[in-house]
C-alpha cells in the first residue's frame, strides 16, 4: 500500500475500530506490526513501525532489534 500516505491509513484503520499505537523504540520494529488489543474492535492494534520516524534508517532500527532480542525478558 505504498502508494497511500501513511496518515490516510491511520485514519482508515481508526475510522473501522482497529486500534492505533505510535512508534515506540521499546516495541516497534522496522515494519508496522499487529498487537493484542483488548480495549479494540477487532482485538488488534496497529503498533507504527520505526521507518516511520523521520530520518531513521533500517540498520539502526535492526540493531535495536537486536538488542532488545538479547535483553533478559522483563514483564510489561
Amino acid at each position: 500500500m505504498g502508494f497511500y500516505h501513511p496518515a490516510t491509513l491511520v485514519t482508515d484503520a481508526v475510522r473501522h475500530g482497529v486500534g492505533v499505537r505510535p512508534i515506540d523504540v521499546t516495541r516497534s520494529t522496522w515494519l508496522c506490526d499487529l498487537e493484542p488489543d483488548d480495549a479494540g474492535v477487532r482485538g488488534k492494534a496497529v503498533r507504527l513501525g520505526l521507518r516511520y520516524a523521520a530520518g531513521f534508517r533500517e540498520e539502526t532500527a535492526k540493531r535495536i532489534e537486536a538488542a532488545r532480542a538479547a535483553r533478559p525478558s522483563r514483564p510489561r
